[in-house]
């Protein structure tokens, strides 16, 4: 790590002299129990974001078209959204292949709007089951239609709901976790590769 007027580095931390290295533990995160790199961890979080944002996609347009009870511009906004996140994470693939962080950055921030509309939609679903039905059908109305989701999910569809963003939500936090490290890898691997006579070495006390 760059040495920092912030932060000081304590003697037993480091080996007298530091140099950086790719199989370093520090980037073995404990996200993925220390057994993966950040680097082949964020690809993971990748494919898993596309197969979670598939799958969003295709229950949308299964509510609209088969069950009748989702609106056309909710599955529209649906699939922009999905093809953001497929966007994001081709520009992500292509920045960890070429070790360009620059195009690391969009998918976090993509993913921090992803967990941002998941705990609306789990806040909303709480507030719904808490105030009863009349309620439920004031917040959800403009997205659904009530009376086909009581239907055909029963009359506490809102906790359904809530469970799915909150579980979905803790997901994109762990893959938030798993690109933020594959971005810090990229920027430390740069500054050593730019600064290689920079040597972080021990510091011990002076004697009084």
């Amino acid at each position: 790590m760059a040495p920092s007027n912030e932060k000081e580095v304590k003697s037993d931390e480091l080996p007298p002299n530091f140099s950086f290295t790719r199989d370093d533990p520090f980037y073995f995160g404990p996200s993925t129990c220390h057994l993966l790199h950040y680097t082949p961890a964020a690809y993971m979080a990748g494919i898993i974001d596309m197969a979670m944002l598939s799958g969003f996609s295709l229950w949308f347009w299964q509510l609209h078209n088969v069950n009748q009870s989702m609106d056309t511009w909710v599955v529209m906004c649906m699939f922009a959204l999905t093809a953001g996140g497929f966007f994001t994470t081709a520009l992500m693939f292509y920045g960890l292949k070429t070790e360009q962080a620059r195009l690391v950055a969009p998918k976090l921030a993509f993913i921090q709007l992803e967990i941002f509309i998941l705990m609306v939609f789990a806040a909303v679903s709480i507030v719904a089951m808490s105030f009863g039905i009349s309620l439920t059908h004031q917040l959800f109305g403009t997205f659904v239609r009530v009376p086909e989701m009581e239907r055909d999910f029963g009359p506490i569809w809102p906790f359904n709901i809530g469970v799915i963003s909150f579980f979905a939500a803790a997901l994109c936090i762990w893959m938030r976790v798993l690109i933020g490290g594959a971005m810090d890898f990229i920027l430390d691997k740069q500054f050593f590769t730019d600064a290689p006579s920079i040597e972080m070495e021990k510091t011990l006390p002076r004697p009084e």
